[in-house]
């Protein structure tokens, strides 16, 4: 203890008061995938060269133009199917994504909830555990400065208080606004 150089007040040598790192609290949800649109099928497409090649073998005679005749509408059917199934492979690949950033998005989410609620239990501690620093020879009896922002605030009780913790979720209309 030694006197104060500006008010007429003891100034007691505290040990520093380390804030803690500022976690996130603001999340937000992945966006769901959009499930592919269903392509037509392109029978027009396929019909089209066999018109065409039944035209030239009439007027050429040539073979080769029934091995286009038939092959042409085989390999439009391979290169339909062939790409509804990527499309569909790839949204089961995105769905997979999705849920694994949701799940992890919303498991950082209760882990900050869990902080923000151990945080402010120790940092607004119960009357009991106040009257403690205040009788025993404790570090915390001294560590608020006038400068902190909880100088002088003191818990009474319990109560419902909003969480810190936003969750954003795209799905929500905006004027749902984030979940707390």
């Amino acid at each position: 203890l030694s006197p104060s150089p500006s008010r007429p007040e003891l100034d007691y040598n505290r040990p520093p008061r380390l804030h803690p790192a500022e976690k996130p609290r603001e999340f937000t949800l992945p966006q769901e995938p959009r499930k592919p649109d269903k392509m037509p099928f392109p029978l027009v497409m396929m019909l089209s060269p066999l018109v065409m090649s039944g035209s030239m073998y009439v007027i050429t005679r040539s073979p080769y133009t029934l091995m286009i005749m038939v092959m042409m509408p085989v390999m439009m059917l391979m290169n339909a199917t062939t790409g509804r199934r990527q499309q569909k492979r790839r949204y089961l690949t995105q769905v997979d994504e999705y849920n694994e950033k949701r799940v992890g998005v919303e498991r950082a989410a209760v882990d900050s909830l869990i902080d923000e609620r151990f945080h402010r239990r120790t940092v607004f501690p119960d009357p009991a555990s106040t009257l403690l620093f205040a009788t025993g020879p404790r570090a915390r009896l001294w560590e608020r400065r006038r400068w902190d922002a909880d100088f002088l605030v003191l818990r009474v009780g319990t109560c419902d208080l909003p969480s810190q913790v936003e969750v954003r979720d795209p799905d929500r209309a905006a004027h749902e606004g984030p979940l707390r």
